[in-house]
């Protein structure tokens, strides 16, 4: 489906909805962070989880996050705005979903966040996932379709809602950056593209997923992930040779198989742990870091392939990403600094 390899084009503005300029725009954040805090940070029986779970001891400290992802030399965040347990971290209006808002710590941690980012000049970011697998998932969980499990009419307009109300109640925001793409079909994820970036036509959006095969292998071309602005690889590096986002791809925006391949500019954005063994990604006290050097090696392959890299951090109970992370993440800089 996609030509391979190094592409040179002939179209120097290509056939994809954003601008060159504002993809490399885009691309010159270069290093981000990743944040996975919600309910699961308390409790990770995800199919047995209650709202209660989420009990933060006091309000969730998002300006410790943004100074720290500064003094990493983080440009941009993703924050995980509602994961796939359907907890959302705004006061979301959707009937039948607890948010933060609810708790005992009641706050709208979304608007935190986007206050602390846009405090620190970091670039705010949303991570989203429709609600797949809790006892409270509502209209979500009731509405797929038998043949697929794909979302119908109703679940799909349920996700929009939302998409609406973070898209519309927090200012520009960089990134969108949605998981579980196959759970729309192509059709809903091509509705779902539009929809988000008619609210917001300079944000990049991303799909997770369409940059692998199944056996976790990159790949520049799945119907699975697309449309998206940019490719997604999870925990991921972009393979030796492919360094160009440049793509000649013989499929459009909405999945229409073209005759002659267009010129494409689709730049890369690798998504890694800096832990081993956590579940589901968030905090997990037996999780096991990586090593420094490992994480330098990430950093200069990713710079060198042309990708932007994320490092998924995890808050711990106390809402504060925890002293080790720090330090691997200064350490991370000061490497990677030496390097030149």
């Amino acid at each position: 489906m996609r030509i391979y390899g190094n592409h040179i084009p002939t179209d120097t503005k290509g056939a994809q909805r954003l601008s060159v300029e504002r993809l490399k725009k885009w691309q010159a954040l270069e290093f981000g962070m990743f944040i996975h805090f919600g309910i699961a940070t308390y409790n990770l029986d995800l199919p047995n989880l209650k709202p209660s779970d989420y009990c933060p001891p006091r309000p969730v400290d998002t300006d410790q996050w943004a100074r720290v992802a500064r003094d990493a030399g983080m440009k941009y965040i993703i924050f995980t705005t509602q994961h796939g347990n359907s907890f959302t971290m705004w006061e979301t209006s959707m009937p039948g979903l607890p948010h933060a808002g609810q708790s005992a710590q009641p706050q709208d941690v979304v608007r935190s966040f986007v206050d602390s980012c846009r405090h620190y000049d970091i670039v705010p970011c949303f991570y989203y996932s429709q609600s797949r697998f809790c006892p409270w998932a509502g209209e979500f969980r009731q509405h797929r379709e038998p043949a697929n499990n794909h979302l119908t009419r109703v679940g799909l307009d349920c996700v929009k809602r939302q998409l609406d109300e973070l898209l519309t109640g927090y200012g520009p925001i960089g990134e969108l950056w949605i998981d579980g793409p196959i759970a729309y079909g192509q059709g809903g994820r091509c509705e779902l593209y539009d929809h988000a970036t008619a609210l917001q036509p300079d944000m990049v959006f991303a799909f997770n997923g369409w940059g692998e095969d199944r056996w976790r292998l990159p790949r520049f071309h799945s119907p699975s992930g697309w449309p998206s602005d940019i490719q997604v690889l999870e925990v991921l590096l972009p393979p030796f040779g492919e360094v160009s986002p440049w793509r000649a791809m013989d499929i459009d925006r909405h999945g229409k198989v073209l005759n002659k391949p267009v010129d494409m500019y689709i730049p890369v954005e690798c998504c890694q742990v800096m832990h081993r063994n956590q579940l589901d990604w968030y905090n997990d006290p037996d999780a096991v870091q990586v090593s420094n050097a490992e994480l330098l090696g990430m950093r200069l392959i990713a710079r060198e392939r042309q990708a932007n890299l994320i490092l998924n951090v995890t808050p711990d109970a106390s809402t504060r990403i925890p002293e080790e992370q720090v330090a691997a993440l200064m350490g991370l800089r000061k490497n990677f600094e030496a390097e030149g």
